[in-house]
């Protein structure tokens, strides 16, 4: 005898998130979900002003 639908025990996937997100994405366009991911990434502050700097010197005349 088998165990009813409901005794059975419940994959947690994220199955129904995965459908949703889908769906989502095809009803919108997909224009929100490609301008969320142009977005920059968040840099390192250090990194970011090693930047500026280099610009700033490149802006000067200077080279290496």
């Amino acid at each position: 005898m088998t165990r009813h639908l409901a005794d059975h025990p419940r994959s947690n996937e994220g199955g129904r998130v995965k459908h949703f997100l889908r769906l989502s994405r095809e009803a919108a366009g997909d224009t929100q979900w490609a301008e969320a991911q142009r977005q920059p990434k968040a840099k390192a502050e250090g990194q970011q002003d090693r930047r500026v700097v280099e610009f700033l010197r490149i802006d000067r005349g200077h080279s290496a």
